[in-house]
């Protein structure tokens, strides 16, 4: 696969547009390594019955139709009804199926939807669990970091020179996947962390919001937050603005 190089904005700032992947973000790596590393413990066959198995707002969802359909593998998803209409389109798309809207209209949450689903036909499905499957963390630790930092240290040139990472996050995995690779090749890394405007990781507060990816309503699993530099809260139009 041919990832785009980060763009270079202004003197010293570089936008990685992971919006050009195949499947349209990010997480098309993250959903490319935990389907092959469950083909590779057996859990998933190519062509196979079994089907994967996962609740998502829409990336996550759309990244395993893209990358299961290369693989001829059936994938189920649940997704929240406020979600984005255009990304549960793009998950159809790419083959999969929405599944369990009869349920979260009677009122189930979707990681309820999923519980069920599992206890009805277990052995049909596997469930690929981003927020706790190690292969999303292992995308970007051994892929989208390393990366970046080849991408980039030739124009930064000095390692000794400052290198300001900032992301949102929602699962954590990439935030912390490319941090760990600049701690790597960089002496002074900092970390700031984007969050939507009336959010508060650190005292676990969650309010509603349009940004959809990050700060989700739950902890990000593969991210530290002690780690994290400094916070920025972020608006709607100011996250439409850039």
């Amino acid at each position: 696969m041919l990832y785009k190089s980060p763009i270079q904005i202004h003197e010293n700032v570089f936008v990685k547009m992971e919006s050009r992947n195949p499947a349209g973000s990010h997480k098309a790596r993250s959903a490319r390594f935990v389907i092959e590393r469950a083909i590779s413990e057996g859990h998933l066959t190519p062509g196979g019955k079994r089907r994967i198995l996962e609740k998502t707002g829409g990336n996550f969802g759309v990244g395993l139709a893209y990358e299961a359909g290369r693989h001829n593998i059936g994938v189920d998803l649940v997704i929240g009804l406020s979600f984005s209409r255009v990304k549960r389109n793009l998950c159809e798309h790419f083959g999969a199926r929405i599944v369990g809207d009869d349920l979260l209209n009677e009122g189930k949450s979707p990681r309820e939807v999923v519980e069920q689903y599992l206890a009805d036909g277990q052995n049909d499905y596997y469930f690929t669990d981003q927020f706790n499957n190690p292969a999303n963390l292992e995308a970007h630790t051994v892929e989208t970091g390393p990366e970046i930092v080849r991408q980039i240290k030739d124009e930064v040139g000095d390692t000794d020179k400052q290198i300001i990472l900032v992301k949102g996050a929602g699962t954590g995995a990439s935030f912390s996947g490319i941090a760990a690779a600049l701690r790597e090749t960089f002496a002074n890394v900092a970390l700031h962390l984007v969050v939507p405007d009336g959010c508060d990781l650190q005292a676990s507060k969650f309010v509603d919001h349009t940004i959809e990816g990050i700060t989700v309503g739950i902890l990000p699993p593969f991210l530290d937050l002690s780690q994290i530099d400094l916070f920025h809260s972020a608006t709607r139009d100011m996250a439409i603005q850039g």
